[in-house]
Order: C-alpha cells, then structure tokens, then sequence
C-alpha cells in the first residue's frame, strides 16, 4: 500500500526547511546586524565559565544598568582562586559587559544609545528587549534549587526572550537565517522557563505558516475519516454502481488538495522550488559591528584591537572616540562611552551623520517628490511620497516643519543638528506669510472675477429683456 499523499507533503516540507537558507528577492532588510542578537558571541565562552548561585538580596544592591532587569535569583562568576574579588566588583564587571553589549547593538541598529540611558523605563519595545537580552546574557538564572554559593551551570537566555527581540525589533534578513536555534554553543533555550533566563512564552507568531498548515491538513484528514465512517456508509450502499466506476476519485482528490497545500507550504515559508540556496545566514555576511567598531592602536595589528577606547587607561585622550569627541560617564557608573561631536556618529565616532540642512532643502524643494526621505534613507516612503504628490500638500508641509524643527531620525542615526533655529524659523515664517499672502490674493481676485461675472450676466439678462417689459 503506497503512502499518503499528506505524508508525501510533510516530507517535502521537511526537506524545504532543512535543506539551507532561500533568499527573498522582494524583501527589504531591517534590524539585520552581526551578531544578530546582543551578547551572542558571548555565550560559548560564558557556558565554560564556573557559576556560583547568588541571591537577588545580594547582588541587587550593586546593580546599576541591569537593575530593572534582573529580578530574579542570579548566578556570579566563581573568582579566581589566586584573586580575591568581592560580589560588589563581580556584579560591577558583569553589569558592565552587558551595558557595553546594549549600547554597541543599539548602535548597530542604528539608534542613538544616548538617547536610551535607562533602557528600563523606555516606551520603545524593541529598546527594552535589547536591554533584556543583554542583562538575561550576563546574569543567567540560578536553579531554584541552588544554595548561595553553590556551583550552578550556565543558564542561557530563553528563545521566547529571543523571539519577542526579532518579533519587537522587527529583525528582517530576507531569508530563514533570523531564528534563535543554531548549533548547540548558539542556541537560546526553548523550553519552561525553570531551565532559562528570561521567560518562554512568546506571542512572536513566527510558527503561524506551519500552523495554518496543519490545521488544513487535520481538517483535510478529519473529513477523510468522517466520509468513511457510518454517517456515510448508507450513501455507499444506496449507490455502489457509482463508487466502483471511479474508484481513483477520492485517491485524485487527496492529491490534488496535497498538490495544493504543497503550494501554501512553500509560498508561506518564503521557498521557491528551484532556488538557490545557501549555507550561511544573511545576517552573518553582514560587517561584525564589534570588530568595525574596535579600537586599535597607532602602528597596532588587528589583533591587538580592543572595545571602547573610553574604558582603556593606556589611550591617550586626544585619540579616545578618534578625536571626535569626549568619553562621558555612563547612568552613573564606573563605564564611559564616547560622546560624539556634532557631525559624527557611532561608537568610536566614526560615522558621518547625515546633514539636517541638506535633508531640510530636500523637503523644503522637492518634498512633494519625496526627495527628502530618499536622502534620509527611506525609499518605500519616497516613493509613497512621489505618488500622492506630498499628500496633495499636507504630508509635504508636515515635514517641512517636522525636518526643521529637530535633527529627526535616519536610517542610520540622528541627523547632524547644524540647521540654526534662526534659519528655521525664518523660512518657515516666509513661507507661511507668502503662502498667506498668495492664498488671500487668490482669493481677493476670484471674489473680483465673480462679482463681474455676476455684473456681466445681469446685464446680458437686462439686454435680452424684451422692450415691452423695458417700459412697464
């Protein structure tokens, strides 16, 4: 007896995921750093590290970035034998790391790090799983079990922290790569949340496709069961003449509904037949935001690069954040990240910001072109823009004033704020009082038109009146 068409299916399905990464040729990507996740290169080297179970009391007192988020039991570091640290420099240290892992993420994804010194309190929802990620990274769980001071294996991050990150974030690398399981050294855990940081659940719906999948095939596999059942054995009886003349209908049928939801399958999962494929994942061909971002030496190698140049005693300040800018206390603490100076972003300040000037002439011109959100880096909306003609005027008003008014956002950092208020406020009024003055002109001249329209049309009347009804 030969398989089931629905088997078939599955199997083909089964091959299709695991068979590599396909790339989605329509997809524009978003949030797509390497590494994808914050503290994700970490991982392998903090599961060979020996833990020892600590309580909240104890270690929350000397918390300071992660103090919103690590509620919970946690574990520390075993010190060194032939070192004698206490808890305060234990939880100092890892605190540290994990604020260095947020900022320099958030800078990868393009936000201003600054902006976000109190990642717990913030109303962005992406900016708070980054925070999460980063503190659940560097201060894994202890078993519930565990007494203080007891040796605890290293508890991962869970994957429903992972995917509430991508889900929050909106990470997109156009193709499967954005997933929270690789290998076993890489691998959030899926699982009840005794056995991880953070928490399992997730409401990401990245399970959907093969979930609507399935439940086409149970409905497919129910009404198999119930048209061979005895609600239907009458029917088969009252016409066994029909049933033997087409015995390959239902069998033609059961591939033909496989053959279809085949098609759901590959067009939900984001696979073609026939595609190429690859081995590696989208997000990893991308620059490793650690290393473009590292500090190295004058006359240095490569290898002698470090992180944070405003946390290495042995760097000169005039070449701390590349000698453009100043190193500023981070929430407080003991760690300093590089402020930038007006026109240069990024960690180390080594990205030129887009100019508030140019991007406000580009609105200011060719708005209703969308000009300006080509410039800042946002074609969709360009192209949205150039469509509806600024909104008949509206949208492109609207940013005229929202560009002027502040250094907005672009794909990659804020704009550089070398736009004077003055100059702002200038061209906006100039605009504003000859938009006035032209409107109320029109407005003057078609009152005139109409007023001697009127005079016209009366005295056109006046002369077709007949002259008998002149006299009366």
């Amino acid at each position: 007896m030969g398989q089931h068409p629905l088997f078939l299916l599955l199997s083909a399905v089964a091959y299709v995921a695991h068979g590599g990464y396909t790339t989605n040729s329509v997809c524009r990507k978003n949030a797509c750093t390497n590494p994808l996740f914050p503290g994700f290169d970490d991982m392998p080297k903090l599961a060979q590290i020996e833990w020892q179970c600590s309580s909240l009391n104890t270690v929350g007192p000397y918390l300071n970035f992660c103090r919103d988020a690590v509620v919970y039991d946690s574990s520390l570091p075993s010190p060194n034998q032939s070192t004698s640290y206490n808890v305060n420099e234990l939880v100092r240290d890892q605190d540290n790391a994990a604020a260095t892992m947020y900022f320099y993420h958030l800078n990868a994804l393009g936000f201003e790090a600054w902006d976000y010194e109190s990642p717990g309190k913030s109303q962005d929802s992406c900016i708070r799983h980054v925070y999460m990620m980063a503190c659940y990274t560097y201060f894994p769980k202890a078993h519930h079990d565990c007494s203080h001071g007891e040796i605890n294996p290293y508890m991962r991050p869970c994957a429903g922290t992972c995917h509430s990150y991508l889900e929050a974030c909106g990470v997109e690398c156009c193709d499967e790569s954005t997933q929270c399981s690789y290998d076993p050294d890489n691998a959030y855990v899926t699982g009840p949340s005794a056995l991880c940081t953070g928490f399992s659940s997730s409401a990401s719906g990245r399970g959907a496709p093969m979930a609507l999948l399935l439940a086409l095939m149970g409905i497919h596999l129910a009404g198999g069961r119930g048209s061979s059942g005895s609600g239907s054995a009458g029917a088969s009886r009252a016409a066994p003449s029909s049933r033997s003349k087409t015995p390959w209908a239902p069998s033609l049928a059961k591939w033909a509904l496989a053959g279809v939801l085949a098609s759901f399958a590959i067009s939900l999962q984001g696979c073609e037949v026939g595609v190429k494929k690859h081995d590696q994942g989208q997000w990893r061909e991308e620059a490793h935001y650690l290393v473009a971002n590292a500090y190295v030496p004058p006359g240095a190698d490569v290898s002698q690069a470090v992180l944070n140049s405003c946390n290495q005693p042995s760097v000169p300040e005039e070449l701390q954040c590349s000698g453009k800018g100043y190193c500023k206390a981070w929430n407080k603490g003991s760690l300093a990240f590089c402020t930038c100076d007006r026109d240069w972003a990024g960690p180390e300040c080594r990205t030129p910001r887009r100019s508030q000037v140019v991007a406000f002439v580009a609105s200011l011109l060719g708005g209703v072109f969308g000009a300006d959100y080509f410039y800042l880096g946002f074609p969709l909306w360009g192209i949205g823009k150039l469509l509806t003609l600024g909104g008949c005027g509206m949208w492109w008003l609207y940013d005229v004033v929202r560009i002027g008014s502040g250094p907005v956002y672009a794909h990659d950092y804020r704009l550089a704020a070398d736009l004077p208020k003055f100059a702002f406020i200038a061209v906006v009024a100039f605009l504003f009082i000859v938009g006035g003055f032209l409107g109320g002109l029109y407005g003057y001249l078609a009152a005139r038109k109409k007023k001697r329209d009127d005079m016209a049309q009366l005295l056109e009347a006046e002369e077709k009146r007949p002259a008998s009804e002149m006299k009366k």
